[in-house]
């Protein structure tokens, strides 16, 4: 998965619930504390929320992971105090193949049983490229380092892609369309008595995204990106003994981002601003629901800039978010919850430098305020998490999370 391959990277390590919810962490912050991008946008899922919560992506699909930490990562969000991973894919394809070429992977594993089949295919006709992607990841129980079998850690899940580009002289415009599904379950601790049995959790994502580049536009702007992107995230918890749902989710999105880069200033000035959006509408149902449904919507302007002085590399970025929340009235756990809205607006700066001492060898530091704005589960929860085998309760009271960090590294 995406969090097992980025496992003992410098400064990252995962947290996991079963092998199929493994999230990454960046020195010590995870879930709401990072952001986990495909392409540069939000995954659209709840992997976020809770530790019993997969990330929507698999593993095997991707061409490579960027992980971002300091001034660039304010591209994404205020809310990016860990850092920023983006999973690049070549859903919407970024060259025109003058053949048909692509991939095909086998994976086994031995201590779970597991097997991953993945196949991806490019293909050109004049300006036009295509690319379509199948995956298919089946395992039973792992095995713990004692070699006692976890129960309830099995995984099956799926997914197919296809995308479609035109490459004229200026840039691309592209569109892809993505289909996953997954089914797995949370591990069952034995030694405690559980009268709901075993948790099982299906969840299932569809999304459609586009894409406009352009580049050489002259001017002050030399290029500008935009992406746009819907999804359709359903997710339930249910009881393997009699298949009854506890709860199901549903998240639908709709996100945007706008972004601009601009020629040198003084010969040594670049950088890039931009705008984003985002509006979704979350959905929670079942006799153990534990919180409400909620309504947000998201904007923000940033700016990014970067000066190289010989040596040195000097990097400062500066967001401004306003993020809302529309909290209908509801009954949980038989107690009545009153309508509520709330806004929460943040400015988030950054700054940091990069000395070479050599071609191999560098300092390097930062110093970043950044703000986070609590979700629906953290201000409105009130019940029992089955999943996790906890009782929820949230703070309507809640403000900004608010984060002062400063790092310094020696990279070689």
């Amino acid at each position: 998965t995406v969090a097992q391959m980025l496992n003992f990277q410098p400064g990252i390590s995962m947290r996991s619930n079963g092998s199929a919810t493994a999230r990454p962490v960046i020195r010590g912050f995870s879930n709401n504390r990072i952001l986990i991008l495909e392409n540069g946008l939000r995954m659209g899922d709840l992997s976020n929320t809770s530790d019993d919560h997969g990330v929507s992506s698999d593993g095997s699909s991707a061409e490579r992971i960027e992980v971002l930490r300091g001034p660039a990562s304010l591209l994404y969000g205020s809310n990016a105090i860990g850092g920023v991973i983006n999973i690049i894919t070549e859903n919407i394809p970024g060259y025109v193949s003058d053949k048909l070429d692509g991939t095909i992977s086998l994976n086994r594993s031995s201590v779970n049983n597991e097997i991953i089949g993945n196949g991806d295919v490019h293909y050109g006709i004049n300006n036009f490229a295509f690319h379509g992607n199948y995956f298919n990841r089946s395992n039973g129980d792992y095995k713990d380092g004692n070699s006692n079998t976890v129960k309830n850690s099995d995984q099956s899940s799926r997914g197919y892609q296809f995308g479609i580009s035109l490459k004229p002289t200026f840039g691309i415009i592209g569109a892809s369309f993505n289909n996953f599904f997954d089914a797995y379950g949370i591990p069952l601790n034995t030694n405690v008595e559980n009268e709901e049995g075993p948790i099982k959790i299906e969840m299932m994502k569809k999304e459609f995204r586009v894409l406009s580049e352009g580049q050489n536009l002259g001017s002050i702007i030399s290029s500008f990106s935009l992406k746009g992107g819907y999804q359709n995230y359903e997710h339930k918890e249910i009881l393997r003994n009699t298949g009854e749902t506890g709860t199901a989710f549903g998240l639908e999105s709709f996100s945007g981002d706008l972004s601009f880069k601009h020629h040198k200033i003084f010969s040594y000035v670049n950088g890039v601003f931009g705008f984003w959006g985002m509006r979704q509408k979350y959905t929670v149902s079942g006799g153990e629901a534990f919180t409400p449904n909620a309504d947000y919507t998201s904007f923000a302007a940033y700016i990014y800039e970067q000066m190289q002085l010989q040596k040195f590399n000097l990097q400062f970025g500066v967001r401004y978010e306003i993020n809302k929340i529309e909290i209908p009235a509801s009954e949980i756990s038989g107690t009545q919850f009153p309508s509520d809205k709330k806004n929460y607006n943040s400015i988030s700066g950054s700054f940091g430098f990069v000395y070479n001492l050599t071609d191999d060898i560098s300092i390097y530091s930062n110093a970043a305020s950044a703000f986070r704005a609590p979700t629906i589960e953290e201000l409105s929860s009130f019940a029992i998490h089955e999943a996790t085998s906890t009782f929820d309760i949230g703070d309507r009271n809640l403000s900004n999370e608010k984060n002062l960090g400063l790092d310094f590294g020696f990279r070689v």
